[in-house]
């Protein structure tokens, strides 16, 4: 019987995610990271490709803190969580820190609410280009450098959220493209590669945002064909939702099993 091709797929391992010290530091990132390296470690001989998405954020964005000011000018804290609504901007109560931005952000915040997408939330500065906490988190790196020594082949590393007018919490697209901007497009031809693939296995951080909407996209995009769904595993131990929103994993899990995704320990999954 021929070999099952098995594909890795790693949502944001990275420093300020996972280091308790991090900007935006994911409460359990870090053992999930240890689980993680501990999985790759028993099974760097069955894992065929491996594709790590890495955020690589400018400072100035339209989730940063910097992007926005209130009534009196005043710029939100970095760790109020602060929503975004239509309403908000409408009202004046929240307005983008330069004139020149109303029109787009009034826009996107729209864009959002008519698809039903999440809220824009305003996070605390992170994975920030050129700063440590868009490296890889050290114990998931050595994992990675050594399946690339044992296997002769490189993991496939792409960056995401590179665009200051979009959210990017899908690997595979952002919430709202920028038909201008082809990263932030639905990534078509990596879609392509995976249905070629006999098992694909998600893990990264969070599982109640930037887990959740890459493979929420990736089983859209599969729906037309059930047994590509089924081919996709959820490693439950190697990823966990920020901190206050626990039900949006919760609903993610729910949702994913629903429509046949296996979600398992990485202790009980075996290749």
């Amino acid at each position: 019987m021929a070999k099952k091709h098995v594909t890795l797929l790693v949502i944001d391992p990275l420093n300020d995610f996972c280091d308790p010290k991090g900007a935006l530091y994911v409460n359990g990132a870090d053992e999930d990271c240890l689980n993680l390296a501990r999985f790759i470690g028993s099974n760097i001989s069955n894992i065929d490709s491996i594709c790590v998405f890495m955020d690589k954020h400018p400072l100035v964005s339209i989730w940063s803190p910097i992007f926005w000011v209130n009534k009196e000018g005043n710029h939100p804290g970095d760790y109020d969580f602060t929503d975004v609504p239509v309403s908000k901007v409408l009202s004046g109560e929240l307005k983008p820190a330069k004139e020149e931005w109303y029109d787009r952000a009034l826009a996107y915040v729209k864009d959002l609410e008519r698809n039903n997408k999440n809220v824009l939330t305003i996070w605390p500065p992170h994975c920030l280009v050129g700063t440590s906490g868009q490296n890889i988190y050290p114990i998931v790196n050595e994992a990675l450098k050594e399946w690339q020594i044992t296997n002769k082949k490189n993991a496939r590393y792409i960056s995401k959220g590179t665009n200051p007018f979009t959210e990017h919490y899908s690997a595979l697209q952002a919430e709202v493209p920028d038909l201008n901007d082809n990263s932030t497009l639905l990534n078509v031809p990596l879609i392509h590669e995976w249905h070629d693939s006999d098992i694909i296995i998600g893990t990264g951080e969070a599982s109640s945002h930037c887990v959740a909407e890459t493979f929420k996209h990736l089983v859209y995009e599969f729906n037309d064909n059930p047994e590509d769904i089924k081919k996709i595993v959820l490693l439950s131990d190697t990823m966990s939702p920020v901190k206050n929103f626990e039900k949006n994993a919760q609903a993610f899990f729910d949702d994913m099993v629903a429509k046949g995704v296996n979600i398992i320990t990485s202790k009980e999954f075996s290749i």
